[in-house]
């Protein structure tokens, strides 16, 4: 999976939330996945198959997984787009995350960046 997959499964799995889906301690790992495989199609120039996510993830019901995977694309329109701007301000977002957690992980403060106060900004609004 390419980095920018997973980037824009978060901008999806944000925008399907938006639009009346909720998040939950109990679906919040299968939504991520499912925005993940929706990503994965709409990015990359291969075919994703259920069953090659089942393998790696024995936990789900492929029958689930294909459930979720059409609810979520109506939940967004059957839009998969993402317009360049969005999908920057989630990549330095994210980018910014894992530096932060890096950081506190070594024990060291994080010193704040120019990036990463325009992510922090990203972060406080909606997308």
């Amino acid at each position: 999976l390419e980095p920018q997959a997973g980037v824009l499964a978060f901008a999806l799995l944000e925008r399907a939330m938006g639009s009346r889906a909720l998040l939950a301690r109990h679906n919040w790992r299968p939504a991520l996945v499912t925005a993940l495989v929706l990503a994965a199609k709409s990015w990359c120039d291969e075919e994703v198959w259920l069953e090659d996510v089942r393998v790696q993830l024995k936990e789900l019901r492929l029958s689930s997984l294909a459930r979720m995977e059409v609810a979520m694309a109506h939940l967004l329109g059957f839009n998969f787009a993402v317009h360049a701007k969005v999908f920057f301000r989630y990549q330095y977002a994210l980018r910014d995350l894992g530096r932060q957690r890096k950081s506190s992980a070594e024990g060291r403060p994080s010193r704040p960046t120019p990036a990463r106060e325009s992510s922090e900004r990203v972060r406080r609004r909606s997308f």
